[in-house]
């Protein structure tokens, strides 16, 4: 028998209704009537425990995931597709033109379908700013290289040529 999908209007129903429960308890002064609420509200948090609990599973599995130990493995990468909006605000911020974004992480995949767009806009925006920062150090470094090759300080010549010819020089940046 296929269980029902969960949404997300189903978790939010669960938490008002426990939080209503706990406010009734606030205006009860009767030992026995507390009593039953108290039961009441434990019976209602497990309940929505539960469903927190069987929402990750059914993200997970949506995301094509066994178990926790199975995103942490995965790698957890979501690749965004970026809005018209989205690429704007990229722009403004960091003055690249992007299409997509990698979001990197083991919780992307499973919450990414929750998440909201202005959670989703602020991680692309960092990774943006991350992008940028590379291209910029890379840039600079390039700069630097670029002068010294062409200057006249022979023995510094020599010792960035040897340097250049190391694949993990500058992590690969100055590769010619």
């Amino acid at each position: 028998m296929a269980q029902a999908k969960i949404t997300q209007e189903d978790l939010t129903e669960a938490q008002s209704q426990l939080e209503a429960l706990t406010a009734r308890i606030a205006g009860t002064t009767d030992p026995a009537e507390l009593k039953r609420l108290a039961d009441e509200v434990q019976r209602a948090a497990h309940g929505l425990e539960e469903l927190v609990l069987s929402w990750r599973a059914q993200l997970r599995a949506a995301a094509g995931l066994e178990s926790d130990v199975d995103s942490k493995l995965a790698g957890g990468v979501s690749t965004v597709t970026l809005t018209d909006r989205q690429r704007q605000l990229v722009m403004e911020e960091t003055g690249l033109t992007l299409n997509e974004i990698d979001l990197r992480g083991p919780v992307w995949p499973i919450t990414l379908p929750s998440v909201s767009p202005r959670e989703i806009d602020h991680a692309i925006l960092n990774v943006a700013r991350e992008i940028a920062a590379a291209k910029h150090a890379t840039t600079a470094a390039t700069a630097t290289i670029d002068e010294i090759l062409n200057g006249d300080n022979e023995p510094l010549k020599e010792q960035l040529t040897k340097a250049l010819e190391d694949p993990d020089f500058l992590a690969g940046a100055g590769s010619r």
